[in-house]
């Protein structure tokens, strides 16, 4: 019904989970191949995957799911399944972004391109946020998304 929907609408609707990520490229794949609706597509967010695969390459799922990319969610991550962190790009080291970069550029994907950093609880001031987004955005200058 929301391929319907999106189609009826000219318009293109990413799916994620609670998570915001299925948990691996086989239940992704499932999902896509079940809707079988060209106008749905995946969020596909960097930190959540690597968080609930630890030990698997989110450059290769990436490029498992390339096929149906419809948003890409630029996202660190830190801590364990569960405990979820999402400090400043580059800073958790669990993504590799200039990689990242190198499979979104080849792909000549054109969609929505969401940076989310989640500042810890106490360091929500306005300064802090800023300080982290900043920092965010020169390590995607530092890893080619730009210029």
């Amino acid at each position: 019904a929301w391929g319907d929907c999106a189609n009826a609408a000219g318009s293109i609707v990413s799916l994620g989970t609670a998570s915001s990520v299925l948990p691996d490229t086989r239940a992704m794949a499932q999902l896509m191949n079940a809707t079988r609706a060209s106008s749905l597509r995946l969020d596909f967010d960097t930190g959540r995957y690597q968080q609930s695969n630890p030990h698997r390459s989110g450059e290769i799922a990436l490029q498992r799911i390339a096929g149906w990319l419809g948003s890409l969610r630029l996202r660190e991550a830190t801590g364990t399944p569960g405990e979820f962190d999402s400090p400043p790009l580059g800073t958790g080291g669990a993504v590799d972004f200039a990689r990242t970069c190198e499979i979104v550029k080849a792909l000549k994907f054109r969609g929505p391109v969401i940076i989310e950093v989640d500042p810890p609880t106490g360091r929500k001031a306005l300064r802090s946020i800023e300080s982290d987004l900043s920092d965010s955005l020169q390590h995607l200058r530092d890893c080619g998304w730009f210029g």
